[in-house]
């Protein structure tokens, strides 16, 4: 067995801020509450500037709520939920229009060059043929391009419209204005350090009603390109149309330890969760 995969809670530091913050954004949250901070660098100098020594150690010096407060107000105002925050009935719209079922997707949503693309060249070049090959790609692939695009979009827009449902339902979460890997949100804990949050949205958990059993099999599940043992948060949307903020911070704070096998390896994660929304 591997080593274990265990959740890891912090005090904000150095490493966190850089994950959250873009420069631009963390230079207007301390201008606004350590404005000493500002200022000339020289006599000649026209523009205000930041005027410390580090950045990211001084965005770690405010309140944990006023670092809260602005990143939740900025994602939903002016970053990435912006557009979901103004019109959210297109997003539910366009997540109904583009969901395919899984029985007509062409193959798994992150190998479309490896399982369709590449048997459809292959079979060209065996065949010696040397017309025209736009022609016959296009002949060939468009019907599995449409439904994978239309896959994708679906993939996409039910993620960004997971993350913004935890948003709105969670108050004690601090999203990231910059995109950083492995990490989408952080969680405030009741002792004020946080916990980082990887979060992916599946489109099914196979009418498992024991979590830790559906984790398991997302777990074991995954495609190679984006294995990871590090405990995850998975989200899956059901068919619900109005979402309980109680039954969400319910779940939130709850935490299940799996052993799942990959490639005749195991692996245990301290730490997952799985919401049903």
């Amino acid at each position: 067995m591997s080593e274990s995969r265990i959740i890891e809670t912090m005090f904000m530091n150095e490493k966190i801020a850089k994950k959250i913050f873009k420069k631009e954004q963390a230079e207007e949250l301390l201008d606004k509450y350590k404005p000493e901070l500002f200022g000339l660098k020289t006599k000649r100098s026209k523009k205000i500037k930041y005027l410390g020594n580090n950045l990211y150690l001084d965005i770690c010096s405010l309140d944990i709520n006023i670092i809260k407060e602005y990143t939740r107000d900025y994602s939903i105002n002016i970053g990435k939920y912006s557009e979901i925050h103004k019109d959210p009935e297109y997003f539910k719209t366009l997540i109904n229009i583009t969901n395919i079922n899984k029985k007509d997707s062409p193959c798994h949503p992150e190998r479309f060059s490896e399982s369709v693309v590449k048997p459809c060249i292959r079979k060209y070049i065996n065949e010696k043929r040397t017309d025209d090959l736009e022609k016959y790609l296009i002949e060939n692939l468009m019907k599995s391009l449409i439904k994978h695009g239309t896959e994708r979009t679906n993939q996409q827009v039910k993620a960004d419209w997971s993350e913004y449902l935890i948003l709105m339902n969670c108050p004690n979460i601090i999203p990231t204005l910059k995109q950083t890997k492995g990490t989408d949100m952080y969680l405030i804990k009741d002792d004020g350090s946080i916990e980082d949050l990887d979060i992916k949205t599946t489109r099914s958990i196979w009418e498992i009603k024991d979590k830790k059993e559906a984790i398991k099999k997302l777990y074991e599940g995954q495609g190679e390109d984006r294995f990871s043992a590090n405990p995850r948060l998975y989200i899956y949307l059901s068919d619900k149309d109005l979402c309980n903020s109680e039954d969400i911070i319910k779940q939130m704070n709850e935490n299940y330890d799996i052993e799942f096998k990959y490639k005749k390896e195991v692996y245990k994660v301290i730490g997952c969760r799985l919401i049903i929304i």
